[in-house]
C-alpha cells in the first residue's frame, strides 16, 4: 500500500497532486464494443439523492465517468457482439433508486453462451457528490472529478482519475494517473 503523505493533508485547497503508475499516459480507450457487428443501445436517466451509491461491475470494455451538478444521473450502455446469439448471451443490468445505482454485465450460463466475443462501453454522467464503487472492469476507465468516495477494485485497463478527496484502489493493471483534492479524513489507499 502507498500511504499518502500527511503533508499533502496540508496543501492549499487550488493545488493539486498527480500520481502516475504504469504506463505513459495518452493511450487511447479499448472501444471493441465499436468493432462489433451486432451491437444495441441503452439510454437512461435516472434521479439520485446527494451521496448515493453508484456501482458498476463486469463491464467488458472502456467506462467513462462525468460529474456535474444537480440530481440527474444519465446512463448511455453500448452492447456489441460478433454475432446476434452472442449478444443475446447477456444483458446488462441497470438497478436504480434514488439512493443507489447498480450496472453489471451477467452472462447466461448456458452450453451455447460459454464462449462469446462481446464488449460494452459505458458513459455515465453523474451528481459529482455520488460515492461511486467499480470493480472487475475490462477497459480503460475515465473519471471526472468526484466529491464522494471512489472506490475501485481488479482494473484492467488505465485508469484516469480527474479529481478525488477519498479513494481505495486495488488490483490495478494498466497503470494509474490521478488528480487529487484536498483529501477527506479517509484519504486515500492504493495496493496490489
Amino acid at each position: 500500500m502507498l500511504p499518502i503523505p500527511r503533508k499533502a493533508l496540508l496543501a492549499p485547497a487550488a493545488a493539486s497532486l498527480l500520481v502516475a503508475v504504469g504506463p505513459a499516459q495518452g493511450q487511447g480507450q479499448n472501444t471493441s464494443s465499436n468493432s462489433m457487428a451486432v451491437r444495441d443501445v441503452i439510454n437512461r436517466s435516472v434521479t439520485l439523492s446527494p451521496g448515493a451509491e453508484v456501482s458498476l461491475s463486469t463491464i467488458a470494455g472502456p467506462v467513462t465517468i462525468q460529474t456535474g451538478g444537480g440530481s440527474t444521473a444519465q446512463i448511455q450502455i453500448i452492447r456489441g457482439a460478433a454475432t446476434r446469439r452472442e449478444l443475446d448471451c447477456y444483458r446488462t443490468e441497470v438497478d436504480a433508486t434514488p439512493g443507489r445505482l447498480s450496472i453489471r454485465h451477467v452472462q447466461d450460463r448456458t452450453p451455447d453462451c460459454d464462449s462469446i466475443r462481446s464488449a460494452q462501453q459505458v458513459r455515465l454522467t453523474l451528481p459529482r457528490s455520488v460515492n461511486l464503487s467499480m470493480s472487475s472492469i475490462a477497459g480503460g476507465v475515465d473519471i471526472a472529478p468526484i466529491d464522494g468516495r471512489l472506490k475501485l477494485d481488479s482494473m484492467a485497463g488505465p485508469v484516469k482519475i480527474r479529481g478525488v478527496r477519498s479513494a481505495d484502489i486495488s488490483s490495478l493493471a494498466g497503470g494509474l494517473s490521478m488528480i487529487l483534492l484536498p483529501l477527506d479524513r479517509r484519504g486515500v489507499r492504493i495496493s496490489s
